[in-house]
């Protein structure tokens, strides 16, 4: 199955799109913060999407989450984030590889 990623400014409507997809797929969006689960929770109710709640690295890295879940995978929510938040440390810079489809606007 393809990964998307999306890149965008700030304020574009990248999690938007996330809970787009998380309404259709009922995928688990995955975020770097309990603060941050709340607000995309709160945007899907005000968006009138059903999703998942969703869950945050720690839930997933302290084996809180299930496997059924993982099974699944995942929709991530500001990746860059997320990852600086598991090393603990800045990252200055990114490759990814096999990428079936970018959406860049």
């Amino acid at each position: 199955m393809a990964t998307k990623i999306i890149i965008d400014k700030r304020r574009t409507g990248k999690t938007t799109k996330a809970i787009e997809e998380s309404g259709k797929t009922f995928k688990y969006i995955l975020v770097p913060s309990p603060r941050m689960a709340e607000y995309i929770f709160r945007q899907s109710l005000e968006m009138g999407i059903d999703i998942p709640y969703p869950v945050t690295i720690d839930a997933v890295l302290n084996k809180h989450v299930s496997h059924h879940a993982k099974r699944e995978g995942f929709i991530i929510d500001e990746g860059l984030m997320l990852l600086e938040t598991i090393l603990g440390a800045h990252v200055h810079m990114i490759t990814i590889s096999e990428i079936d489809e970018v959406e860049a606007e």
